[in-house]
């Protein structure tokens, strides 16, 4: 400081010294008046940037001794930002190596805790993997075979896009993720865990409650953790702390294998060896083990053999449908022959009718004359006797001239018995020709017919040939449909092994809203309603459904999902309705098969747990699952909005914290009031594999929950 001081005066002396007020400066700037010199030009130009070169230009025009003084202070300025830059330097030179040790301190601590993480997951892979993102602290823990191996702070949801609490699934990974909700924003090495918007991926946490929704995490820990986790995998987001704890229960399930039955119902049941008793459970074995229920491999194996014999049929009626084809096509082939036969027949018929028919033309020309002659004497004939009739009996009439009348009539008779003869003499040769023409006309449309039929036969046969073609055609392509559709089944099959493989999904809920309406839409799809999906949604299609079975019952048509419609559904599949509860289990977001089970003192809370079944070898009979618990507790804490009403203007929404309070449940508690039956138990241990999960809630099913999702459960 000391320094800079002495700086700053030294500079403000020379500037007093050598930029006062010179005459050669007030004779520069006051002899003209009209322009400035370089170092006022340069001086307007640094000290306001020309903004305001006019308001400086006018007041040194007004005042030119403070000229001097602007650039004085103007130097001074500088001295000072010098100095500050120097002081800068020397601060670098004096903590360089001090920030160097840091900065080398860090990285190595940042190696070593990456070498400890990547080592951490890499510890037994064959045990599942657990992500348990705690809201309130901002922290993310990943538990592998119930062990904590890696932790790191987290960004959730802000306010107005919380994150919400509750079980869910990864189904989705994407490295290279590019948000469509806002604006195409990064999402680096993103995993979904809802279709809605929320996932896990690499962010800025350097702000708590920073994200729309999604729940960040550092770049580094976001990668190691993206190429170890697998689709499937639990994500649980928790309002409190929540780990996993080892647990043993005779309700929690057990690999069966060979000569193992599940003992009887409820919490009492038991993995138990009974050799009398496998005979009696082998037939609902080899159907699944619950009624109605085939494994999906098994399914999947009986749609192959299908396709299979469907495809032998196709491929042996392929050689019939190619041999009538061609059958066909010789067919077509001599009906084409004849008629190129029958064409030349009565070309040459009809070439033959020339000559007769122009015989004829002549004779009819050379009779029409003599016709018209005859027609005209006959006239003649006829006006003479008339007139001899009506003046035969007047007496003025008598002698001379009525001989000449008569004469007269008598001659004109002969001329028209003369041309009569002359006329029937020309018919009688026009009949003669006209019977050879008839002859050879009749023998003409013979032909001309024997030409249209076979011509009639011609198309016939084309058609028929077109559709032996359409259906040989149809033939093969069945034959490669049926190829394509074994490929299918073959990949189905293959599909169905790993799925096989994956982690079962267990869902244990009451019958309460969404499970009521689901078990409400399988009964009516099983009676024969068109439901469509068994969501839970009680759309237009279900109401439908709802209504046609209660017109079939003489019932008001409501439309709704009543406790005497259940009743009345489970009356007519002959089914009773006895469980308060209902199992559903997915493997590989697919459904397998839902039944019901009974929760004791179902009016009381259950919470919501997690059981998660550890890496076990199937295999190896004489080595029990262990099993972990985790619990989701409520925080208990509700944000509520409060309005303030003053008058006609109403404030701004304010946002209260409620506490409500909150029925604590352990996971062994919850475990002791579930019933499940033997059957459904023992289908559950046949299926069971590594990895997989038991979810016991009384929330139920969240509206997320839907095609490719495991069971979302919302705890909120």
């Amino acid at each position: 400081m000391r320094r800079m001081l002495q700086v700053s005066i030294i500079v403000l002396a020379l500037g007093l010294l050598f930029g006062g007020n010179s005459p050669a400066d007030a004779q520069g700037y006051g002899a003209g008046g009209r322009g400035f010199n370089t170092a006022e030009s340069y001086y307007i130009k640094s000290s306001l940037q020309g903004r305001r070169a006019k308001t400086v230009r006018k007041q040194i025009r007004n005042n030119p001794n403070n000229f001097a003084n602007a650039r004085g202070i103007n130097r001074i300025g500088k001295a000072r930002r010098k100095a500050r830059r120097r002081a800068r330097r020397l601060r670098k030179r004096r903590f360089k190596k001090r920030k160097t040790v840091s900065r080398v301190r860090k990285k190595i601590a940042r190696k070593k805790i990456a070498r400890k993480t990547k080592s951490n997951l890499n510890i037994s892979a064959k045990e599942p993997v657990q992500i348990v993102v705690s809201l309130p602290r901002q922290r993310v823990s990943i538990y592998k075979g119930g062990k904590i191996i890696a932790s790191s702070r987290v960004s959730s949801g802000k306010l107005g896009h919380r994150t919400p609490p509750g079980i869910f699934s990864i189904i989705q990974k994407n490295k290279r993720h590019f948000s469509n909700l806002y604006g195409g924003a990064p999402m680096p090495f993103m995993q979904r865990i809802t279709w809605s918007g929320i996932a896990l991926h690499a962010g800025n946490v350097s702000r708590p409650y920073a994200s729309h929704g999604c729940i960040r995490l550092p770049y580094g820990f976001a990668k190691t953790l993206f190429k170890r986790t697998s689709m499937g995998a639990h994500v649980i987001v928790a309002s409190t702390s929540a780990s996993p704890q080892s647990i043993v229960h005779d309700n929690l399930f057990q690999p069966l294998h060979e000569g193992v039955v599940v003992a009887s119902n409820g919490p009492t049941g038991s993995v138990m060896t009974d050799q009398s008793s496998v005979g009696d459970a082998r037939p609902e074995l080899e159907l699944g083990g619950l009624p109605g229920f085939v494994k999906p491999v098994v399914q999947a194996r009986q749609k192959l053999m299908q396709k299979e014999k469907d495809l032998e049929k196709s491929i042996a009626a392929v050689p019939a449908l190619a041999q009538a084809r061609e059958q066909l096509e010789k067919e077509l082939e001599a009906r084409k022959a004849s008629l190129n036969v029958a064409k030349k027949v009565a070309f040459a018929s009809g070439k033959s009718l020339r000559e007769p028919r122009a015989v004829v033309s002549k004779i009819k020309r050379k009779r029409s004359p003599k016709t018209r002659a005859l027609r005209k004497a006959e006239s003649r004939a006829k006006w003479a006797w008339k007139i001899v009739d009506k003046r035969r009996d007047n007496p003025r009439f008598e002698g001379n001239w009525m001989k000449k009348a008569l004469a007269r009539a008598r001659s004109r008779d002969e001329i028209v018995a003369v041309k009569q003869a002359a006329v029937d003499d020309i018919t009688k040769e026009l009949d003669v020709a006209t019977a050879q023409y008839d002859e050879l006309l009749y023998v003409d449309r013979n032909a001309r017919a024997t030409v249209k039929a076979r011509q009639s036969e011609i198309y016939k046969t084309q058609a028929a040939l077109k559709k032996a073609q359409k259906d040989l055609l149809s033939g093969k392509q069945a034959v490669l449909n049926g190829k394509r559709a074994i490929r299918k089944a073959k990949s189905a099959i293959k599909s169905a092994m790993a799925r096989e493989k994956m982690p079962l999904r267990i869902l244990v809920t009451p019958r309460r809203g969404r499970e009521r309406t689901i078990d409400t839409q399988k009964i009516l799809a099983e009676l024969g309603y068109e439901v469509g999906v068994a969501d839970g949604a009680v759309g237009s299609m279900t109401r439908t459904a709802i209504k046609a079975f209660q017109r079939e019952l003489g019932l008001k048509e409501s439309g709704r999902i009543s406790d005497s419609l259940v009743e009345e559904l489970y009356k007519r599949v002959g089914r009773t309705q006895e469980a308060n509860a209902h199992m559903y289990v997915r493997q590989g977001f697919v459904d397998l098969f839902d039944a019901p089970v009974g929760i004791s003192d179902a009016t009381k809370p259950i919470g919501t747990h997690v059981y998660t079944a550890m890496y076990f070898d199937k295999d190896k009979g004489d080595v029990p699952a262990r099993w972990t618990a985790l619990t989701v507790r409520d925080s208990g804490v509700r944000q509520v909005k409060t309005r303030r009403v003053r008058g006609k203007k109403r404030r701004k929404a304010a946002r209260k914290t409620i506490r409500v309070p909150v029925v604590r449940v352990s996971a062994k508690e919850a475990l002791n009031r579930i019933v499940i039956p033997g059957v459904v138990k023992r289908q559950i241990s046949t299926l069971l594999t590594p990895g997989s999960s038991l979810v016991i809630s009384d929330k139920g099913m969240s509206h997320e929950t839907g095609k490719g999702t495991d069971f979302v459960i919302l705890t909120k």
